[in-house]
């Protein structure tokens, strides 16, 4: 798994759809445009989270807790 990592404190004004296409951007580097593959946003506004995939329940919630797992050990990895 590979967490992109932006510099989205840089201004603090920036609107969220700027942050996901920089985000999406980064994938299209390393995967190019035409790369194919499963997705999950989830996005934090005005105190309400959205979620939104392509993915049945099952894959779904497999992929979230992955994902936890690796979030969690890299932070302890980089002594955070």
């Amino acid at each position: 798994m590979k967490i992109i990592k932006g510099n989205f404190k840089e201004k603090k004004t920036r609107p969220l759809s700027e942050k996901i296409t920089e985000s999406l951007l980064k994938v299209q580097q390393l995967h190019g445009k035409e790369a194919e593959g499963n997705y999950v946003l989830l996005a934090h506004v005005d105190q309400e989270i959205y979620i939104s995939s392509d993915l049945p329940a099952e894959n779904f919630n497999f992929l979230l807790d992955i994902a936890k797992l690796n979030v969690l050990q890299s932070a302890n990895n980089l002594g955070e």
